[in-house]
């Protein structure tokens, strides 16, 4: 396989962990907002647990928007919570303000040095950008606070393998196949890396593993690249 097949390959899975990590599970159609929706949802709007809450639940609507203001509201008046940081943080995300869901992903982070899912956003934001050292050491510290976070292990291995550390990869990219025994994504990616290091005989059963479960997957993954350059 080409090396610059290999890259857009995972290019793409960094891209496509980038273009979801932002958005909030729950989707919903996009409403408007009315002008007393907080009267509607009996809000209080000098109580900032009421207005960060009705803020999230807006964000899992896929209302970003109209979540602004409720969580800037929020941080007016409780500024340290490093939680409506974040979720502000995805809502900026989901709107495609780069620098705006930064600063807060990382205002959480200062706040709680500990907010797992903080630091694999940042983590997914500097390897987007090629800077996978930085990456490496967000994902690390976010699985540190938390060693089950979701797709933590499986970034951080295509960081590793990115920055040419391709031993350092096969640890976390086998530690997310315990939590993702069905992605062939994940197999595909251990393949990879067991390939760079010359070992031929252990690429081969993630590799086929990958491909079985998707036999177009290399091509599929070079499409949705370049479906989003």
């Amino acid at each position: 396989m080409k090396t610059r097949s290999v890259l857009i390959l995972i290019f793409s899975f960094i891209l496509m962990g980038l273009s979801q990590s932002d958005m909030p599970l729950e989707k919903s159609i996009k409403t408007k907002e009315s002008p007393d929706s907080y009267k509607v949802a009996n809000i209080d709007t000098q109580n900032a647990e009421q207005l960060a809450s009705f803020g999230k639940k807006l964000l899992n609507e896929g209302r970003y928007e109209e979540s602004l203001e409720p969580l800037k509201n929020a941080i007016k008046l409780d500024p340290k919570d490093a939680d409506t940081h974040f979720h502000l943080g995805l809502a900026y995300g989901a709107m495609g303000k780069q620098e705006e869901k930064i600063t807060h992903y990382k205002e959480a982070t200062r706040l709680n040095p500990e907010h797992a899912h903080a630091l694999f956003k940042l983590g997914l934001a500097e390897a987007a950008l090629n800077r996978h050292q930085q990456a490496i050491g967000y994902y690390k510290n976010a699985l540190y606070s938390d060693p089950y976070l979701p797709k933590a292990n499986y970034f951080l291995g295509l960081s590793y393998y990115l920055s040419g550390r391709f031993k350092e990869a096969l640890t976390p990219l086998k530690k997310a196949l315990d939590s993702e025994p069905d992605n062939p994504q994940v197999y595909y990616s251990l393949g990879l890396a067991y390939l760079k290091l010359g070992e031929y005989k252990k690429s081969l059963p993630p590799l086929k593993n990958a491909l079985s479960r998707k036999p177009n997957l290399h091509q599929e993954m070079a499409n949705i690249n370049l479906a989003q350059n």
